[in-house]
């Protein structure tokens, strides 16, 4: 398991929260954000193909363990893509998600945040515009399936978009996701983290969109 800091930019929407564990909602983002504290990533469970299948299964250890350690949060990568249908209405297998409703429910009692994700959707990645009514039916069967617990879990719209998902598809994609997670979650706050090439960018401020774009895309 990966430790991680929640550093998130605000505007590059990849990350929204619904209402968490806290006894009040988060006044702004920046509490939001602030509410996240030290986090770690429990992966290589249901982002496999199948849980087991990369070596490691989810215990209620691992959750006990990660709070005593002294972190707030934990994230936990889900391949929500191998567990649907591929046709409409893209129907999430119910004992999936049943699976991933464990997970939420161990960090909840053991007063953890939870940022709940689609993880290794990479035929979103490949075919941006074939699959996001797809990736809109998934989040609204989560938004629906999530809106009555308690506000320490966070959704992350989608793990590091890339490849042919470019910039300019992402951002029009977001308004569309953020539609359907408030939908049943009006006040969610957008928080996230950079598409792979703008995060680069970012971080070596020497480097103009242009020239970046252009090392990303070779």
């Amino acid at each position: 398991m990966k430790q991680f800091r929640t550093c998130y930019v605000v505007l590059a929407l990849q990350m929204i929260l619904a209402w968490s564990a806290h006894a009040e909602p988060p006044a702004d983002i920046f509490d939001a954000n602030a509410r996240l504290g030290r986090g770690i990533n429990i992966g290589n469970a249901l982002e496999a193909p199948e849980e087991g299948a990369w070596g490691v299964r989810l215990k209620v250890e691992y959750f006990t363990a990660i709070k005593k350690a002294g972190f707030d949060t934990v994230r936990l990568p889900v391949r929500w893509s191998a567990h649907a249908k591929a046709d409409a209405p893209y129907t999430i297998d119910a004992k999936f998600a049943e699976r991933v409703d464990w997970a939420v429910d161990q960090a909840i009692a053991n007063g953890l945040n939870i940022i709940v994700n689609v993880h290794h959707y990479d035929e979103m990645n490949i075919h941006p515009e074939e699959n996001l009514p797809r990736l809109e039916a998934l989040w609204r069967q989560l938004a629906a399936r999530y809106k009555n617990r308690p506000a320490g879990v966070y959704f992350e719209l989608l793990n590091e978009p890339h490849d042919k998902l470019t910039e300019t598809k992402w951002n029009a994609a977001i308004p569309q996701l953020l539609a359907v997670v408030r939908l049943p979650h009006p006040c969610v706050h957008p928080v996230a983290e950079l598409r792979e090439a703008d995060r680069a960018r970012a971080a070596d401020p020497r480097r103009g969109p242009r020239d970046q774009r252009r090392r990303h895309h070779s």
